[in-house]
């Protein structure tokens, strides 16, 4: 697995999960459960490109679209401890002109981390 070392930013809705974290005691909002976003975007492309790479990840799941096809979901199964991204090249999905790169994400809601950590292995990833 590559270390991706670039700059990124956490995506949400504008109100975001505020309130929502690992704690037992953490509030639950009821709007913030079980639920769907879809994020689209159009973008023109001048000439055909070589590569167009992207990093995906997500707190719950994913599925990612390029001009209506998946081209991927996930995130890929890991340890809560060392969460991965999702490597995916869209230049062969892209074409000169417009455009639309989509993403549906879910959430929980709530705190997921421990159902595939092994009990032995907890203090390390909530302290």
């Amino acid at each position: 697995m590559q270390h991706f070392n670039r700059r990124a930013e956490w995506i949400w809705r504008p109100r975001g999960l505020t309130g929502v974290g690992f704690s037992a005691a953490a509030p639950r909002l009821p709007e913030e459960t079980n639920r769907f976003v879809y994020f689209r975007r159009v973008v023109e492309i001048g000439d055909a490109i070589q590569s167009a790479s992207v990093h995906v990840s997500a707190d719950g799941r994913y599925q990612l679209f390029v001009n209506g096809q998946r081209i991927g979901r996930g995130p890929a199964r890991c340890t809560p401890a060392w969460q991965y991204v999702d490597p995916y090249d869209l230049a062969p999905h892209l074409h000169p002109g417009r455009n639309v790169i989509a993403a549906l994400a879910h959430s929980y809601g709530r705190n997921t981390a421990w159902y595939e950590l092994p009990s032995w292995d907890h203090a390390r990833a909530f302290g």
